[in-house]
């Protein structure tokens, strides 16, 4: 069985739907995809998709009295979301890079600043967990992270820079990101060992002035 990421799978859909003369707008999409777009249980969708169109958060056509979620919803979910980690993403490597003469417990921003950056509130549950959702891909991306410049750097996630007010340390989502990409990291630390070891790596991967000394 083929396997394809849901970007693949909607490009393709899209491809087919021009090829054939659709408009886009009457191309469904299945509820997993949905789901997996826009990370929602699928009790989220079906009470989504039975909401008044105009106060839904998708993009629905009703084929038999039956209501679908259209193309163009999962394709403007996807946009959005990449939008936004990239945003996130520039804004964390500014942030480092206009503070490189500060010590690294300084340099540490809260949730309230930087999901305002996406428009979301920390004081909204659902932004919370979308903002979540953000920084858990982006931590992915950043452990994942390989350089031809710097093909030995070692693991790190930039989003450790971002923390809970009340501790000021990151969420406890980071912490279980860094147990399952890099285990070594979490031997014989505290968690603000743990943090600030990340902050570190990600100046000397980042940065174009700070250096380690």
């Amino acid at each position: 069985m083929k396997t394809v990421s849901i970007k693949k799978y909607l490009k393709r859909l899209a491809q087919l739907a021009k090829s054939n003369g659709l408009n886009t707008k009457y191309v469904i999409v299945p509820d997993s995809v949905v789901e997996a777009a826009f990370n929602r249980q699928p009790s989220t969708i079906s009470k989504w998709k039975k909401m008044d169109p105009s106060a839904s958060p998708l993009t629905l056509i009703e084929i038999d009295g039956k209501r679908y979620v259209t193309l163009p919803c999962v394709v403007e979910r996807i946009k959005l979301m990449d939008y936004r980690m990239k945003t996130v993403e520039e804004r964390l490597v500014a942030h480092i890079n206009s503070n490189s003469t500060k010590d690294d417990h300084e340099i540490r921003l809260h949730y309230t600043e930087t999901m305002g950056w996406v428009d979301l509130n920390v004081s909204i549950p659902a932004d919370r967990k979308e903002f979540g959702l953000i920084l858990g891909e982006l931590s992915t991306r950043s452990f994942n992270l390989l350089s031809s410049d710097n093909a030995s750097a070692e693991p790190f996630s930039l989003t450790a820079l971002i923390t809970e007010q009340a501790t000021n340390l990151p969420s406890s989502g980071f912490f279980d990101l860094v147990k399952i990409h890099a285990p070594d990291m979490a031997v014989g630390r505290t968690m603000e060992e743990i943090a600030l070891l990340n902050i570190r790596r990600a100046r000397a991967f980042y940065s174009t002035e700070w250096k380690d000394d």
